[in-house]
């Protein structure tokens, strides 16, 4: 791994689907619990995913991407579904953010603590939330999503993370319609709910 200062550190690397398990553990203070602050904290990053997932504070994104050696069709692109999560406590964020180790910083040097932050968390809710859908019995979808309805089915086919080709108009158009819609309870801003309640008239009264 190169470090900030131009040398190279000798590193090991795992999926987070195959280290996430662990990582809780390592959050909830259940293992390795001699643990470097830098693990610490990735645990405690899992530890919230995992809260988040339980109390549906997620929503779906689809994101384009790109496998080595497929092609597929002029017009065309590879897609997925990605969990990110939403509602996300302002507060504990920012004290999360702070708190990022510089062994986590360091693989991403030129990118700002909140955002590293929020990739590791979106990361792990990500994680999780595939691992669910892949229980499910999924709909068939066709093999090239041509229309609305086309990737509207492959999107439901696919909440695991399984790649589908669509044709990139129609994609993009359902990509950005589901950016909009989840917006308000993804962006880095607290959520508020304000309720008011007026007296009712005469004509809203029993009986009237």
């Amino acid at each position: 791994m190169l470090l900030p200062g131009g040398e190279r550190a000798t590193a090991v690397s795992a999926r987070i689907e195959d280290a996430l398990g662990w990582l809780v553990g390592v959050g909830a203070g259940q293992l390795a619990t001699d643990a470097a602050p830098s693990l610490r904290w990735l645990g405690e990053m899992a530890v919230w995913a995992t809260e988040l997932v339980a109390h549906g504070a997620v929503v779906p994104t689809v994101v384009r991407t790109k496998r080595a050696g497929t092609t597929t069709p002029k017009g065309s692109a590879r897609y997925r579904v990605r969990w990110v999560s939403a509602g996300v406590d302002s507060q504990r964020f920012r004290l999360m953010a702070a708190r990022l180790p510089g062994a986590v910083a360091a693989l991403e040097p030129s990118t700002q603590p909140a955002a590293v932050c929020r990739g590791v968390l979106n990361a792990a809710v990500d994680t999780v939330c595939r691992a669910g859908a892949k229980r499910l019995v999924a709909p068939a979808a066709a093999p090239l999503a041509r229309t609305r309805e086309d990737v509207s089915e492959a999107i439901l086919a696919g909440l695991d993370g399984t790649p589908f080709i669509a044709v990139e108009s129609v994609a993009a158009k359902m990509s950005g319609a589901l950016d909009k819609w989840a917006s308000p309870v993804t962006a880095a801003t607290s959520v508020h709910l304000r309720v008011q309640l007026d007296a009712p008239d005469k004509r809203d009264g029993v009986g009237s």
